[in-house]
Protein backbone atom coordinates (compact mmCIF):
# COMPACT_ATOMS: atom_id res chain seq x y z
CA UNK A 1 0.00 0.00 0.00
CA UNK A 2 3.03 2.16 -0.20
CA UNK A 3 4.05 5.13 1.86
CA UNK A 4 3.17 8.59 0.65
CA UNK A 5 6.23 10.05 2.33
CA UNK A 6 9.82 9.13 2.99
CA UNK A 7 12.33 10.46 5.46
CA UNK A 8 15.58 12.24 4.83
CA UNK A 9 18.37 12.31 7.38
CA UNK A 10 16.81 15.42 8.85
CA UNK A 11 13.90 13.31 10.04
CA UNK A 12 11.37 15.46 8.18
CA UNK A 13 8.84 13.75 5.90
CA UNK A 14 9.09 14.70 2.25
CA UNK A 15 6.45 14.05 -0.39
CA UNK A 16 7.59 11.75 -3.18
CA UNK A 17 5.96 10.35 -6.27
CA UNK A 18 4.20 7.00 -6.05
CA UNK A 19 6.21 5.90 -9.07
CA UNK A 20 9.77 6.37 -10.21
CA UNK A 21 13.15 6.19 -8.60
CA UNK A 22 12.73 8.29 -5.43
CA UNK A 23 12.44 5.39 -3.01
CA UNK A 24 15.16 3.20 -1.57
CA UNK A 25 15.09 0.15 -3.81
CA UNK A 26 16.71 -1.98 -1.09
CA UNK A 27 13.45 -1.67 0.84
CA UNK A 28 11.20 -1.82 -2.21
CA UNK A 29 12.65 -5.23 -3.11
CA UNK A 30 11.42 -6.42 0.28
CA UNK A 31 7.96 -5.04 -0.51
CA UNK A 32 7.93 -7.13 -3.70
CA UNK A 33 9.16 -10.19 -1.79
CA UNK A 34 6.47 -9.66 0.85
CA UNK A 35 3.72 -9.62 -1.75
CA UNK A 36 5.09 -12.72 -3.46
CA UNK A 37 5.02 -14.59 -0.13
CA UNK A 38 1.45 -13.39 0.43
CA UNK A 39 0.52 -14.55 -3.09
CA UNK A 40 1.92 -18.04 -2.51
CA UNK A 41 0.07 -18.19 0.81
CA UNK A 42 -3.31 -17.23 -0.65
CA UNK A 43 -3.05 -19.04 -3.98
CA UNK A 44 -5.66 -21.83 -4.23
CA UNK A 45 -3.45 -24.90 -4.27
CA UNK A 46 -5.26 -28.17 -5.05
CA UNK A 47 -3.75 -30.10 -2.13
CA UNK A 48 -5.80 -33.24 -2.62
CA UNK A 49 -4.40 -33.77 -6.10
CA UNK A 50 -0.89 -32.52 -5.32
CA UNK A 51 -0.22 -34.61 -2.23
CA UNK A 52 -2.59 -37.48 -2.99
CA UNK A 53 -3.53 -40.29 -0.62
CA UNK A 54 -0.54 -42.60 -0.73
CA UNK A 55 1.57 -43.84 2.15
CA UNK A 56 3.12 -41.58 4.75
CA UNK A 57 6.49 -41.54 2.98
CA UNK A 58 4.85 -40.88 -0.40
CA UNK A 59 2.89 -37.88 0.88
CA UNK A 60 5.54 -36.38 3.16
CA UNK A 61 7.92 -34.76 0.60
CA UNK A 62 5.15 -33.01 -1.34
CA UNK A 63 3.29 -31.93 1.79
CA UNK A 64 6.47 -30.49 3.29
CA UNK A 65 7.30 -28.53 0.12
CA UNK A 66 3.80 -27.07 -0.14
CA UNK A 67 3.57 -26.38 3.59
CA UNK A 68 6.92 -24.61 3.71
CA UNK A 69 6.19 -22.57 0.59
CA UNK A 70 2.67 -21.54 1.50
CA UNK A 71 3.13 -20.85 5.20
CA UNK A 72 5.32 -17.78 4.79
CA UNK A 73 2.25 -15.56 4.59
CA UNK A 74 2.88 -14.22 8.09
CA UNK A 75 6.39 -13.14 7.09
CA UNK A 76 4.93 -11.39 4.05
CA UNK A 77 2.33 -9.58 6.19
CA UNK A 78 5.01 -8.47 8.66
CA UNK A 79 7.37 -7.26 5.95
CA UNK A 80 4.65 -5.29 4.20
CA UNK A 81 3.42 -3.56 7.35
CA UNK A 82 6.80 -3.14 9.03
CA UNK A 83 8.04 -1.11 6.06
CA UNK A 84 5.27 1.40 6.77
CA UNK A 85 5.91 1.34 10.51
CA UNK A 86 9.62 1.95 9.96
CA UNK A 87 8.89 5.42 8.56
CA UNK A 88 5.76 6.21 10.57
CA UNK A 89 7.78 5.91 13.77
CA UNK A 90 9.98 8.84 12.77
CA UNK A 91 7.23 11.16 11.56
CA UNK A 92 5.40 13.84 13.47
CA UNK A 93 1.97 12.16 13.51
CA UNK A 94 -1.09 14.18 12.59
CA UNK A 95 -4.71 13.26 12.02
CA UNK A 96 -4.76 15.20 8.75
CA UNK A 97 -1.83 13.25 7.28
CA UNK A 98 -3.38 9.95 8.36
CA UNK A 99 -6.77 10.84 6.89
CA UNK A 100 -5.14 11.87 3.63
CA UNK A 101 -3.36 8.53 3.37
CA UNK A 102 -6.62 6.73 4.11
CA UNK A 103 -8.38 8.84 1.45
CA UNK A 104 -5.77 7.94 -1.20
CA UNK A 105 -5.86 4.24 -0.31
CA UNK A 106 -9.66 4.18 -0.32
CA UNK A 107 -9.73 5.37 -3.93
CA UNK A 108 -7.61 2.37 -4.97
CA UNK A 109 -9.84 0.00 -3.03
CA UNK A 110 -12.95 1.46 -4.65
CA UNK A 111 -11.43 1.16 -8.11
CA UNK A 112 -10.69 -2.53 -7.72
CA UNK A 113 -13.83 -3.46 -5.81
CA UNK A 114 -16.03 -1.83 -8.47
CA UNK A 115 -13.97 -3.28 -11.32
CA UNK A 116 -14.12 -6.80 -9.89
CA UNK A 117 -17.85 -6.38 -9.25
CA UNK A 118 -18.36 -5.40 -12.88
CA UNK A 119 -16.40 -8.49 -14.00
CA UNK A 120 -18.50 -10.63 -11.66
CA UNK A 121 -21.73 -9.28 -13.20
CA UNK A 122 -20.44 -9.80 -16.76
CA UNK A 123 -19.22 -13.35 -16.14
CA UNK A 124 -22.41 -14.27 -14.29
CA UNK A 125 -24.61 -12.88 -17.07
CA UNK A 126 -22.69 -14.75 -19.78
CA UNK A 127 -21.97 -18.10 -18.15
CA UNK A 128 -24.22 -18.65 -15.13
CA UNK A 129 -26.55 -21.63 -15.46
CA UNK A 130 -28.80 -20.29 -12.73
CA UNK A 131 -29.49 -16.74 -11.51
CA UNK A 132 -27.49 -15.33 -8.63
CA UNK A 133 -29.45 -15.14 -5.41
CA UNK A 134 -30.48 -11.73 -4.11
CA UNK A 135 -28.43 -12.30 -0.96
CA UNK A 136 -25.26 -13.02 -2.95
CA UNK A 137 -25.83 -10.06 -5.25
CA UNK A 138 -26.41 -7.65 -2.36
CA UNK A 139 -23.33 -8.94 -0.53
CA UNK A 140 -21.09 -8.40 -3.57
CA UNK A 141 -22.67 -5.01 -4.24
CA UNK A 142 -22.11 -3.86 -0.65
CA UNK A 143 -18.47 -4.97 -0.81
CA UNK A 144 -18.04 -3.21 -4.15
CA UNK A 145 -19.36 0.18 -3.07
CA UNK A 146 -18.19 0.08 0.55
CA UNK A 147 -14.99 -2.05 0.58
CA UNK A 148 -13.63 -0.67 3.84
CA UNK A 149 -16.90 -0.58 5.77
CA UNK A 150 -17.66 -4.20 4.79
CA UNK A 151 -14.09 -5.39 5.49
CA UNK A 152 -13.82 -6.69 1.92
CA UNK A 153 -10.06 -6.94 2.40
CA UNK A 154 -8.87 -7.27 6.00
CA UNK A 155 -5.39 -5.78 5.46
CA UNK A 156 -6.31 -2.36 3.99
CA UNK A 157 -9.35 -2.07 6.27
CA UNK A 158 -7.20 -2.66 9.34
CA UNK A 159 -4.49 -0.38 7.96
CA UNK A 160 -6.94 2.49 7.46
CA UNK A 161 -8.24 2.07 11.01
CA UNK A 162 -4.65 1.99 12.24
CA UNK A 163 -3.84 5.22 10.39
CA UNK A 164 -6.73 6.95 12.16
CA UNK A 165 -5.56 5.97 15.63
CA UNK A 166 -1.83 6.17 14.88
CA UNK A 167 -1.38 9.84 15.90
CA UNK A 168 -2.94 9.23 19.32
CA UNK A 169 -1.10 5.90 19.71
CA UNK A 170 2.24 7.45 18.83
CA UNK A 171 1.70 10.36 21.21
CA UNK A 172 0.63 8.02 23.98
CA UNK A 173 3.68 5.80 23.60
CA UNK A 174 5.94 8.84 23.64
CA UNK A 175 4.33 10.09 26.84
CA UNK A 176 4.56 6.84 28.82
CA UNK A 177 8.33 6.86 28.37
CA UNK A 178 10.94 4.25 27.67
CA UNK A 179 10.51 2.02 30.73
CA UNK A 180 6.73 1.61 30.50
CA UNK A 181 6.98 1.19 26.73
CA UNK A 182 9.52 -1.59 27.30
CA UNK A 183 7.21 -3.34 29.76
CA UNK A 184 4.30 -3.09 27.31
CA UNK A 185 6.42 -4.54 24.50
CA UNK A 186 7.60 -7.47 26.64
CA UNK A 187 4.10 -8.28 27.92
CA UNK A 188 2.65 -8.10 24.40
CA UNK A 189 5.35 -10.40 23.03
CA UNK A 190 4.85 -12.97 25.78
CA UNK A 191 1.06 -12.97 25.41
CA UNK A 192 0.83 -12.95 21.62
CA UNK A 193 4.23 -13.66 20.09
CA UNK A 194 5.32 -16.90 21.75
CA UNK A 195 2.19 -19.01 21.34
CA UNK A 196 2.94 -21.25 18.33
CA UNK A 197 -0.33 -20.37 16.64
CA UNK A 198 0.43 -16.71 17.14
CA UNK A 199 -2.48 -15.59 19.25
CA UNK A 200 -4.59 -17.12 21.96
CA UNK A 201 -7.59 -15.56 20.23
CA UNK A 202 -7.61 -18.46 17.79
CA UNK A 203 -9.04 -20.41 20.72
CA UNK A 204 -11.35 -17.57 21.71
CA UNK A 205 -12.94 -16.25 18.54
CA UNK A 206 -14.86 -13.52 20.33
CA UNK A 207 -11.66 -11.47 20.46
CA UNK A 208 -9.96 -11.60 17.09
CA UNK A 209 -6.60 -9.83 17.08
CA UNK A 210 -4.68 -11.86 14.50
CA UNK A 211 -6.14 -10.22 11.41
CA UNK A 212 -7.48 -6.91 12.65
CA UNK A 213 -6.33 -3.41 13.54
CA UNK A 214 -5.15 -4.73 16.93
CA UNK A 215 -2.48 -6.75 15.17
CA UNK A 216 -1.05 -3.50 13.76
CA UNK A 217 -1.29 -1.76 17.12
CA UNK A 218 0.59 -4.64 18.75
CA UNK A 219 3.27 -4.63 16.06
CA UNK A 220 3.63 -0.85 16.21
CA UNK A 221 4.30 -1.09 19.95
CA UNK A 222 7.17 -3.51 19.31
CA UNK A 223 8.73 -1.86 16.27
CA UNK A 224 8.43 1.68 17.62
CA UNK A 225 10.29 0.63 20.76
CA UNK A 226 13.16 -0.66 18.62
CA UNK A 227 13.13 2.42 16.38
CA UNK A 228 13.06 4.92 19.25
CA UNK A 229 15.20 3.28 21.90
CA UNK A 230 17.22 0.46 20.32
CA UNK A 231 18.73 1.97 17.20
CA UNK A 232 22.06 0.42 18.14
CA UNK A 233 20.41 -3.00 17.78
CA UNK A 234 18.97 -2.11 14.38
CA UNK A 235 22.35 -0.80 13.24
CA UNK A 236 24.09 -3.98 14.37
CA UNK A 237 24.46 -6.06 11.21
CA UNK A 238 25.39 -9.25 13.08
CA UNK A 239 22.42 -8.96 15.44
CA UNK A 240 19.91 -8.30 12.65
CA UNK A 241 21.34 -11.14 10.55
CA UNK A 242 21.01 -13.45 13.54
CA UNK A 243 17.42 -12.25 14.10
CA UNK A 244 16.45 -13.16 10.54
CA UNK A 245 18.17 -16.55 10.60
CA UNK A 246 16.88 -17.53 14.06
CA UNK A 247 13.32 -16.54 13.14
CA UNK A 248 13.60 -18.49 9.90
CA UNK A 249 14.97 -21.57 11.65
CA UNK A 250 12.22 -21.51 14.29
CA UNK A 251 9.57 -21.21 11.63
CA UNK A 252 10.93 -23.79 9.21
CA UNK A 253 11.85 -26.53 11.69
CA UNK A 254 8.62 -26.16 13.66
CA UNK A 255 6.68 -26.37 10.39
CA UNK A 256 8.51 -29.55 9.38
CA UNK A 257 7.81 -31.10 12.77
CA UNK A 258 4.09 -30.35 12.86
CA UNK A 259 3.46 -31.39 9.23
CA UNK A 260 5.34 -34.63 9.74
CA UNK A 261 3.40 -35.39 12.91
CA UNK A 262 0.05 -34.45 11.36
CA UNK A 263 0.58 -36.72 8.37
CA UNK A 264 1.61 -39.56 10.64
CA UNK A 265 -1.64 -39.47 12.62
CA UNK A 266 -4.05 -38.39 9.89
CA UNK A 267 -4.92 -40.16 6.68
CA UNK A 268 -6.24 -37.07 4.89
CA UNK A 269 -4.04 -34.42 3.32
CA UNK A 270 -3.26 -31.61 5.71
CA UNK A 271 -1.65 -28.19 5.42
CA UNK A 272 -0.90 -27.10 8.96
CA UNK A 273 -0.60 -23.44 9.90
CA UNK A 274 2.05 -22.78 12.50
CA UNK A 275 4.42 -20.03 13.65
CA UNK A 276 5.62 -18.80 10.26
CA UNK A 277 2.15 -18.18 8.87
CA UNK A 278 1.03 -15.93 11.71
CA UNK A 279 2.08 -12.25 11.57
CA UNK A 280 1.68 -11.94 15.35
CA UNK A 281 4.17 -14.74 16.04
CA UNK A 282 7.73 -13.91 17.04
CA UNK A 283 9.53 -15.90 14.27
CA UNK A 284 7.68 -14.02 11.49
CA UNK A 285 8.47 -10.67 13.09
CA UNK A 286 12.13 -11.58 13.70
CA UNK A 287 12.62 -12.39 10.02
CA UNK A 288 10.85 -9.20 8.92
CA UNK A 289 12.64 -6.76 11.23
CA UNK A 290 16.00 -8.37 10.49
CA UNK A 291 15.57 -8.07 6.71
CA UNK A 292 14.32 -4.47 6.87
CA UNK A 293 17.12 -3.37 9.19
CA UNK A 294 19.71 -4.99 6.93
CA UNK A 295 18.19 -3.34 3.84
CA UNK A 296 18.32 0.04 5.54
CA UNK A 297 21.95 -0.46 6.52
CA UNK A 298 23.03 -0.82 2.90
CA UNK A 299 23.82 2.20 0.74
CA UNK A 300 20.52 3.42 -0.78
CA UNK A 301 19.84 2.35 -4.35
CA UNK A 302 17.27 3.88 -6.68
CA UNK A 303 16.18 1.47 -9.40
CA UNK A 304 13.20 2.84 -11.30
CA UNK A 305 11.92 -0.56 -12.45
CA UNK A 306 12.06 -2.05 -8.93
CA UNK A 307 10.32 0.98 -7.46
CA UNK A 308 7.56 0.96 -10.07
CA UNK A 309 6.88 -2.75 -9.55
CA UNK A 310 6.80 -2.22 -5.78
CA UNK A 311 4.30 0.62 -6.17
CA UNK A 312 1.96 -1.74 -8.01
CA UNK A 313 2.25 -5.03 -6.09
CA UNK A 314 -0.68 -4.31 -3.79
CA UNK A 315 -2.91 -5.04 -6.77
CA UNK A 316 -1.81 -8.69 -6.50
CA UNK A 317 -3.34 -8.95 -3.03
CA UNK A 318 -6.53 -7.07 -3.88
CA UNK A 319 -7.39 -9.24 -6.88
CA UNK A 320 -6.26 -12.59 -5.48
CA UNK A 321 -8.14 -12.27 -2.18
CA UNK A 322 -11.36 -11.06 -3.77
CA UNK A 323 -13.84 -13.89 -3.25
CA UNK A 324 -15.03 -14.09 -6.85
CA UNK A 325 -11.57 -13.78 -8.45
CA UNK A 326 -10.12 -16.40 -6.11
CA UNK A 327 -12.96 -18.81 -6.87
CA UNK A 328 -12.31 -18.46 -10.63
CA UNK A 329 -8.64 -19.33 -10.14
CA UNK A 330 -9.58 -22.18 -7.81
CA UNK A 331 -11.98 -23.68 -10.37
CA UNK A 332 -9.32 -23.47 -13.07
CA UNK A 333 -6.68 -25.18 -10.90
CA UNK A 334 -9.09 -27.95 -9.96
CA UNK A 335 -9.86 -28.50 -13.63
CA UNK A 336 -6.24 -29.36 -14.46
CA UNK A 337 -5.81 -33.05 -15.27
CA UNK A 338 -2.58 -33.44 -13.28
CA UNK A 339 -1.35 -34.71 -9.96
CA UNK A 340 1.76 -34.72 -7.80
CA UNK A 341 4.90 -32.80 -8.65
CA UNK A 342 3.65 -31.79 -12.11
CA UNK A 343 0.53 -30.14 -10.68
CA UNK A 344 2.66 -28.40 -8.06
CA UNK A 345 5.02 -27.05 -10.74
CA UNK A 346 2.20 -25.90 -13.03
CA UNK A 347 0.39 -24.25 -10.13
CA UNK A 348 3.56 -22.43 -9.11
CA UNK A 349 4.09 -21.17 -12.66
CA UNK A 350 0.46 -20.03 -12.78
CA UNK A 351 0.97 -18.17 -9.49
CA UNK A 352 4.03 -16.42 -10.95
CA UNK A 353 2.07 -15.58 -14.10
CA UNK A 354 -0.76 -14.16 -12.00
CA UNK A 355 1.75 -12.01 -10.10
CA UNK A 356 3.08 -10.52 -13.36
CA UNK A 357 -0.43 -9.99 -14.75
CA UNK A 358 -1.69 -8.29 -11.58
CA UNK A 359 1.32 -5.97 -11.45
CA UNK A 360 0.64 -4.88 -15.03
CA UNK A 361 -3.02 -4.30 -14.16
CA UNK A 362 -1.75 -2.15 -11.31
CA UNK A 363 0.27 -0.13 -13.83
CA UNK A 364 -2.90 0.39 -15.88
CA UNK A 365 -4.75 1.62 -12.79
CA UNK A 366 -1.93 4.02 -11.99
CA UNK A 367 -1.97 5.30 -15.57
CA UNK A 368 -5.72 5.92 -15.44
CA UNK A 369 -5.37 7.71 -12.11
CA UNK A 370 -2.47 9.81 -13.44
CA UNK A 371 -4.69 11.41 -16.11
CA UNK A 372 -7.79 11.67 -13.89
CA UNK A 373 -7.94 11.80 -10.09
CA UNK A 374 -4.17 12.13 -9.59
CA UNK A 375 -3.68 15.16 -11.82
CA UNK A 376 -3.82 17.21 -8.64
CA UNK A 377 -3.34 14.48 -6.06
CA UNK A 378 -4.98 15.20 -2.73
CA UNK A 379 -6.71 18.38 -3.96
CA UNK A 380 -10.22 17.20 -3.13
CA UNK A 381 -9.09 15.99 0.26
CA UNK A 382 -7.59 19.40 1.06
CA UNK A 383 -10.85 21.10 0.06
CA UNK A 384 -12.98 18.78 2.20
CA UNK A 385 -10.58 18.99 5.14
CA UNK A 386 -10.36 22.80 5.05
CA UNK A 387 -14.14 23.08 4.81
CA UNK A 388 -14.63 20.74 7.75
CA UNK A 389 -12.06 22.63 9.84
CA UNK A 390 -13.76 25.94 9.05
CA UNK A 391 -17.10 24.59 10.25
CA UNK A 392 -15.55 23.20 13.43
CA UNK A 393 -13.83 26.51 14.15
CA UNK A 394 -17.04 28.46 13.55
CA UNK A 395 -18.89 26.13 15.89
CA UNK A 396 -16.27 26.54 18.62
CA UNK A 397 -16.32 30.32 18.15
CA UNK A 398 -20.11 30.41 18.54
CA UNK A 399 -19.96 28.29 21.68
CA UNK A 400 -17.28 30.48 23.21
CA UNK A 401 -19.32 33.60 22.44
CA UNK A 402 -22.42 32.03 23.95
CA UNK A 403 -20.54 31.23 27.17
CA UNK A 404 -19.18 34.78 27.30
Amino acid sequence: MGLETTLHKTGQPTRISNRGGGRNSNVEVLRILAMFLILINHFPWNLENIVGHGSYLERLPLDLVVALATNFGGVGDCLFFFISIWYLCEESPSLKRSCKRAWILERELLFWSLTLFAVFLAVTALHATEPVSAKTFLRYAAQAFFPTATNHWWFPTSYILFLLICPALCEGLRRIGRDVHYSLAIISTVVFGLVPFGCMNQLFHSWNMTYSVWLFVYQFVLVSYLRWYKKDWLDNTRMMTASAWIGLALGVFSQIAIVSAALMFKESTTLCVFWMNCPAALPSMMVAIGLIALAQRKAPRHNRMVNEIASSVFTVYLILTDGFANSVIDDFIKGLDMTGWMLLLISFLLACGFFVLAVHLGFIRQGLFAVTVDRNRGHWFELVWDKAMERIERGEHKRSNAKA
